[in-house]
């Protein structure tokens, strides 16, 4: 039995009476962590999810959907996804640890290449969009041997079908203009899977934060010679001598809003001195990258800011004459990089030098956004 959705929220939901702009419908994905006792009567289904797609449908505040612990399949992903297609409210959505796989993953790609809204989309803890799984994740439940089989099968082939799983997220983010944050935290993404997202980084130029962390990424080495053999039957010889590293460095090159990408905590055997020091350069090297992307976007937040509204002549022109709504505030091309809290204390002198506007003009600046955002 599966956790139901009060009939009085649906209602407020579908009446407009709910008017907050975040609706958290999160479950639990299983109790005291132990992955042995899942209850499911704390998690929402697809059952669930179709009532409150309905009701969504008629509701103009709801801006944020957190969805996160649930146990949707791909026929509930693929009903949200449709429904987000066309939806022009919603600004972010969690559908982390929702059991999201490579069906799902279709799904999900399709809705990115028609959505004009969702601008945050957060698919962390999801073990199996990568085409395999972690046996020891935390609240893992081994699928039969069956299901196995098509998982291993389909994750070989990913590469070849652009109707699935990571390729198909690939495609759509070349074609996506207004998503600013995807996180793929924790999804047991593969090199090629990660040299696949760094291609369609090179071609996008809306996405801000990036985040590819604690997956299976050997961030330094080459595809494995089983990848490479595949690579080689399905005509992908382009793959075969890149790295995770270079293919991240020409994106970072190429893309010119990316300010974060994180690829740390990936898995990587024991290497030498001399591969981790190059390494270590070659990361630099993105970081670099990612600086010139930050100053760029703060140049152009700051000329947002004082052509937005008329100001305040006598305070060098940094003080807006009135208060900016959070719909206006969220036109600004730096907003989503800070989790819209307005906190620049990480931004540190060298950045400040990359904008070319003065170091005490930009301080200035973000002190003033930083107390218009509050």
């Amino acid at each position: 039995m599966s956790k139901e959705i009060p009939a009085e929220l649906l209602a407020a939901i579908r009446n407009n009476k709910y008017q907050n702009t975040l609706l958290e419908m999160k479950g639990k994905v299983f109790i005291d962590y132990d992955p042995t006792r899942l209850n499911h009567s704390l998690q929402f289904e697809d059952e669930n999810l179709y009532p409150l797609i309905d009701a969504l449908k008629h509701n103009i505040y709801i801006k944020e959907l957190n969805l996160s612990g649930n146990r949707f399949t791909y026929k509930g992903i693929a009903a949200l996804c449709k429904f987000l297609s066309n939806n022009t409210v919603l600004i972010k959505i969690d559908l982390s640890s929702c059991g999201v796989d490579i069906p799902s993953m279709s799904h999900i790609a399709k809705m990115l290449t028609h959505n004009k809204n969702l601008q945050v989309l957060n698919l962390n803890f999801n073990y199996y969009i990568g085409g395999h799984y972690d046996e020891e994740a935390p609240g893992f439940v081994a699928p039969n041997s069956l299901t196995n089989v098509i998982w291993r099968i389909d994750s070989i082939f990913t590469q070849t079908n652009g109707g699935k799983g990571i390729w198909a997220l690939a495609e759509a983010l070349e074609k996506n203009t207004t998503l600013k944050a995807l996180y793929l935290r924790h999804t047991n993404l593969g090199d090629t899977a990660a040299i696949r997202l760094a291609e369609a980084l090179q071609k996008n130029n809306a996405l801000q934060i990036v985040d590819l962390s604690y997956n299976s990424l050997n961030i330094n080495s080459t595809p494995s010679f089983y990848s490479e053999i595949i690579k080689d039957f399905v005509g992908y010889n382009a793959y075969r001598q890149k790295k995770p590293i270079h293919a991240f460095i020409e994106a970072v090159k190429a893309n010119k809003t990316l300010i974060e990408l994180n690829i740390s905590e990936n898995y990587k055997e024991d290497v030498s001195e001399e591969v981790f020091n190059r390494e270590f350069t070659l990361k630099l090297e993105i970081d670099i990258s990612l600086k010139a992307n930050l100053a760029r976007l703060l140049s152009q937040t700051r000329d947002a800011f004082l052509n937005f509204a008329p100001h305040d002549n006598k305070a060098s022109g940094l003080v807006p004459s009135n208060k900016f709504s959070t719909a206006e505030l969220r036109t600004f091309p730096i907003f989503y990089a800070y989790n819209n809290t307005g906190d620049f204390s990480s931004l540190n002198e060298e950045i400040l030098e990359y904008t070319g506007i003065g170091k005490n003009s930009m301080r200035d600046f973000l002190m003033q956004l930083k107390k218009t955002l509050k």
